[in-house]
């Protein structure tokens, strides 16, 4: 499949995100195509959706969850620290959620039709466990270390 009808595919098939004010778009790299939201001031979310290399006629795509700060929160260091996290350790790292078969490790997909489906069900996750996280002004990597250890 090539990266022009991923991103075609990605775009119709993720309205939900830019609904809830995410926009496309084009990432630094062809094989990332993004949705991105500034969530305050000085606070940028990104959600990236990445085409993986398959030699088969599998295709496979991951998704990573990130925030940047623009600025400095002297009032408090903790707010929006900055992250970055595939959404799968996410989702079974924090929300305890097995999404794929032991070994898998990405959304697999051999046709628009099951693209389309692996989008679905990625979006889900995403708007019902991603968005949530991200946009938390204390979620950081230690918040999901702190929510394991007190499991």
């Amino acid at each position: 499949m090539s990266i022009n009808y991923f991103e075609r595919v990605v775009r119709q098939a993720t309205s939900p995100l830019v609904q809830r004010g995410y926009q496309f778009q084009e990432g630094k790299y062809n094989d990332l195509k993004d949705f991105w939201k500034i969530i305050t001031t000085g606070v940028a979310c990104r959600i990236t959706f990445q085409l993986l290399e398959s030699p088969s006629l599998v295709q496979m795509f991951q998704i990573s969850l990130s925030r940047q700060r623009l600025r400095d929160f002297p009032e408090n260091e903790m707010l929006y620290a900055p992250l970055h996290i595939p959404l799968l350790n996410l989702i079974e790292g924090f929300y305890k959620v097995n999404i794929f078969p032991p070994g898998n490790f990405a959304w697999e997909f051999t046709d628009e039709s099951s693209l389309l489906e692996q989008l679905a069900a990625a979006q889900s996750l995403i708007i019902d466990y991603g968005i949530k996280w991200l946009e938390d002004p204390l979620s950081n990597i230690e918040w999901v270390k702190r929510h394991k250890d007190q499991a």
